[in-house]
């Protein structure tokens, strides 16, 4: 009766559905988001400093990270977007093939592979610290500490954009409890925080972040269409296309909505209106990439990755890998991220509102996954680096699982077996991050001997002054822990009060 009273007061009813599309968030509500948010920004700060201070990997922009950023010193520093002059000047590696970066047919300059819709979102943290140097005078040669630095911000501050709308998203179906909890699953429970620190260069964490806003967007003009929403929805769809290609198949949702609403003459001519806007906003991030591919080509249309066909960097669309890419030890989603696999379930207990969406939904993720499925280099990264991009979609599929376990087993099982994941998932990207598990060809042997490479990390550690970085950061951990855990205490004192 309690926990049913407590939902009731929220707008919600038992089964943790909301009774309306949108309800009204009463007064206190919130704090649960913002203590969460604090706590994983803290804690991606914590990461960050035992990452690089470990000295487990680096630079902040490295591997494919440097191909995506790439066009930010170019324009803003050597001015110049062929990419010539910044690959002169660091001299890294004077040959074709530095940062995903090869000498254009034309000779025209250096066309690279990767699109520049990481960049634009990167542009702001660049900027501040071309700011920053200048100022202090530090060099501005964007590879430098501060860039460094800027860009480990710049995906801490993308993922709490994304986890930001993902609750907006939950709030108005669960109960800000059940919305919490999910995003803590969501967030430790797969591999987005991996993506958001060791390997937040890559452009994962900001697609994360843009189809977050792109859904927030399309369930908004589902309830009230309108010429704003579809330009902003149109942009940020843009935007997804230029940070990763393949992203496009999920254009594929607005349609769904249109040949639902505009049913009848009368409605078909305001949506075809919205419709060409729509499709008008989109064009418009895409110029810059057309730009460039045309300056360094002569082409406005290009497939990069056409020159590496060789080193297994192309779709074989007859031969897709679909039990691999899901179930394989190498880097299957489903036996890597069980609750990817606990999210999809969730299409079958969607709220009754959102039973529009279950099967568009569904059909683009179905292609997305042949499409991965049949990519030559989809077993490197920790986890499957793809789905991240997709799991503002599941957050509502994965809070839906986990109102229906609640309903039909016992809270405390269905909470540890959530937190067992959680731990596994854990574990394994730690031993990820200190070497113990390899960036490609993990199999079963490699998994039996964690508990070795676990033993020599450690050894390492002692034998080294390194030791003493750990320790102070899980110091600051627990300080913290314990701070919260009494402002937490007292904010709900203060609700059983009111």
């Amino acid at each position: 009766m309690i926990f049913e009273e407590r939902l009731n007061s929220q707008g919600k009813n038992p089964q943790g559905f909301s009774d309306e599309p949108c309800p009204t968030p009463s007064p206190g509500h919130g704090w649960r988001f913002a203590l969460f948010l604090f706590i994983t920004v803290f804690l991606g700060v914590m990461s960050l400093l035992y990452i690089y201070g470990l000295k487990l990997n680096g630079p902040a922009i490295r591997s494919d990270g440097i191909g995506y950023y790439l066009y930010l010193p170019s324009l803003f520093i050597d001015h110049d977007i062929t990419l010539q002059n910044t690959i002169a000047r660091n001299a890294i590696n004077p040959i074709p093939g530095w940062g995903g970066a090869f000498l254009s047919p034309s000779q025209d300059g250096f066309l690279n592979r990767h699109p520049m819709g990481t960049a634009i979102l990167e542009s702001p943290s660049f900027l501040g610290a071309c700011c920053f140097s200048a100022i202090f005078g530090l060099p501005q040669d964007g590879f430098s500490a501060t860039f460094q630095i800027a860009n480990m911000f710049s995906a801490l501050f993308y993922m709490g954009v994304g986890l930001y709308f993902i609750y907006r998203i939950l709030i108005g179906y669960f109960s800000e409890r059940l919305s919490v909890f999910t995003l803590v699953a969501l967030t430790f429970g797969t591999n987005l925080f991996h993506y958001a620190t060791y390997d937040g260069s890559e452009s994962h964490i900001y697609s994360f972040a843009l189809f977050a806003i792109y859904f927030q967007i399309l369930l908004s003009y589902q309830k009230l269409p309108s010429v704003p929403l579809a330009v902003f929805a149109g942009f940020i769809l843009g935007l997804i296309i230029i940070t990763r290609n393949v992203n496009i198949v999920f254009g594929l949702l607005p349609l769904t909505i249109g040949f639902d609403r505009s049913k009848g003459v009368e409605r078909f001519r305001p949506f075809l209106i919205q419709g060409l806007l729509f499709c008008l906003a989109c064009a418009i991030p895409l110029l810059p990439q057309l730009l460039y591919w045309h300056q360094v080509t002569g082409h406005f249309i290009v497939y990069s990755y056409g020159h590496e066909a060789h080193s297994g960097e192309h779709f074989t669309f007859s031969r897709p890998q679909f039990w691999d890419y899901l179930f394989g030890v190498r880097k299957g989603v489903f036996f890597w991220t069980p609750l990817v696999g606990l999210s999809l379930l969730g299409f079958f207990c969607l709220p009754p509102i959102l039973h529009f969406w279950r099967w568009p939904l569904a059909f683009c993720i179905m292609l997305h996954i042949y499409i991965h499925s049949c990519w030559g280099n989809w077993g490197g990264s920790f986890s499957s680096r793809p789905f991240v991009d997709l799991l503002p979609l599941l957050a509502v599929p994965l809070a839906s699982s986990f109102s229906w376990l609640y309903r039909r087993a016992r809270p405390r099982l269905v909470n540890a077996g959530i937190v067992i994941l959680i731990l596994e998932e854990l574990i394994l990207m730690h031993s990820y991050w200190i070497g113990v598990i390899p960036f490609d060809g993990t199999t079963w042997d490699t998994l039996l001997h964690l508990p070795e490479g676990y033993a020599m990390y450690w050894h390492w550690l002692w034998e080294t002054d390194y030791i003493v970085l750990p320790a102070l950061i899980f110091g600051n951990i627990a300080m913290v822990a314990t701070g919260l855990a009494i402002a937490v205490k007292v904010q709900v004192n203060r609700q059983a009060i009111r």
